[in-house]
């Protein structure tokens, strides 16, 4: 299976090649391309569902960083996998080709540089702000919440710590981020929802753990 942003890196005669290897593709973020936009998000959702885990078949996704979430459905997943953003090489659409076919796990350049860097470095290029301290976990899994619009009664009571303990990680995160009151918190949180989600799958996922590794060999 092949998850591809059409718009941006695949032409038609390029998919028509990828099929007649006997290549599943997914177009992604690419509403009017050839599906319509209904069926590429239904396609994402099979994704994120772990839908596709149980496939037998080399794996190989190609989409945005942000999207590196997905990977959380595939964690127990022995086959080759690898990662391609739009904006990598387009030859290494088929060095991933070849390598997950013998099994073995391969990234791009982007996603390698990226998972290189240092925690406060890739928190700031999912947040899109140069970030001074790093957020915590903690921290981070209060952003999530509030993105989903919970008061910080429900937050504490999901987290099971004090109301107060919320107010004040609420207070250290809009320092960190450089907001100024409650309403522009929820509004940040809410705009980058994935990436946060994102950010937290990095720090714990032992999938990526071995995407790294592996690349480095």
């Amino acid at each position: 299976m092949v998850l591809v942003d059409l718009s941006v890196l695949l032409e038609r005669p390029v998919m028509c090649q990828l099929q007649e290897r006997g290549v599943d593709v997914i177009p992604v973020d690419s509403p009017g391309a050839i599906l319509s936009a209904d069926t590429i998000l239904a396609e994402c959702g099979r994704l994120r569902a772990g839908r596709y885990c149980s496939d037998s078949r080399p794996l190989v996704l190609i989409g945005r960083p942000k999207e590196l979430c997905c990977l959380k459905r595939l964690e127990n997943d022995s086959r080759g996998i690898a990662w391609i953003t739009p904006e990598d090489c387009f030859d290494e659409l088929f060095v991933a080709l070849e390598r997950v076919k013998n099994g073995e796990i391969y990234t791009g350049n982007v996603i390698r540089n990226l998972l290189g860097r240092s925690k406060r470095e890739i928190q700031s290029f999912f947040l899109e702000m140069d970030l001074r301290k790093t957020l915590t976990k903690v921290e981070l899994q209060v952003l999530l919440d509030v993105s989903s619009g919970y008061l910080s009664k429900q937050i504490a009571a999901r987290r099971f710590r004090s109301i107060e303990t919320i107010h004040t990680q609420r207070k250290v995160l809009k320092r960190k981020l450089g907001l100024t009151g409650t309403d522009h918190l929820v509004r940040f949180s809410a705009h980058m929802r994935d990436q946060i989600r994102t950010i937290l799958y990095l720090m714990e996922s032992p999938l990526v753990e071995r995407i790294a590794s592996e690349s480095e060999e």
